[in-house]
């Protein structure tokens, strides 16, 4: 029996289920892999955009550990040591993505929240964090950039999965990128609102450009799509 389930976990997950474990909140990066074999991607290049620390709760680390290389964008200066030291031979970049309307105020004020994975631009989501019992420990000058700008400066080429955790702003900076020019084969994108809610207006921006929804894990909704799928059937 459990060398009968090896042989299912091996054509379910590919011998390096063995070896690599997950550094998803939820398990992300195991989908997307799962993913990416679908598409038969034998090239694999990632933007991180809200890389945190690099490792913990990172949807590219894994990618990363099997060879992969890619863009990390963290707009926390404070993280930027770690990240570095974590993952040396990716591109990182210091700057916050934001909708084009925010860009002209550059630099916007980074509220750094008691948790790394909270840090915002938005005032908002600062008001709802503060709701949940977190707190603003310091508030930093940063440059932004839009997600278009991003990816035609420090990612030029093919894009194979864009992981987008951006507080409080992922729904305005997919709303305000122009999708037909940059195409990444997989997009991940935190879904999940700050009162629990499915933000379904995402959902409906990567249908409308062409994406079709292939998994969700209540928090990040992953889209692949609909020309990199058909062509992989």
């Amino acid at each position: 029996m459990k060398e009968r389930l090896k042989q299912i976990y091996r054509a379910i997950f590919g011998r390096e289920g063995f070896q690599y474990t997950s550094y998803s909140q939820a398990g992300e990066d195991r989908i997307i892999n799962l993913i990416r074999k679908q598409l038969k991607l034998e090239e694999f290049r990632y933007v991180d955009i809200g890389a945190c620390n690099g490792v913990h709760l990172s949807n590219t680390c894994l990618f990363y550990r099997m060879g992969f290389r890619g863009v990390l964008v963290e707009a926390n200066p404070l993280l930027l040591d770690r990240i570095a030291q974590a993952r040396p031979a990716d591109k990182l970049i210091h700057a916050g993505v934001v909708p084009s309307q925010m860009v002209g105020s550059s630099p916007l004020n980074f509220h750094v929240m008691n948790s790394n994975a909270m840090g915002t631009f938005s005032e908002k989501q600062v008001g709802e964090l503060k709701q949940e019992g977190y707190t603003v420990e310091q508030i930093i000058p940063v440059p932004v950039m839009t997600l278009d700008e991003l990816l035609a400066q420090h990612a030029p080429g093919p894009v194979h999965l864009l992981s987008l955790d951006v507080e409080g702003l992922d729904e305005s900076i997919l709303e305000d990128c122009d999708l037909t020019s940059h195409r990444p084969d997989i997009i991940c994108v935190e879904t999940l609102t700050g009162t629990g809610k499915k933000n379904n207006a995402i959902n409906q921006r990567l249908k409308t450009a062409g994406y079709h929804q292939v998994a969700d894990t209540v928090v990040n909704s992953i889209f692949v799509r609909e020309e990199s799928w058909q062509s992989s059937s």
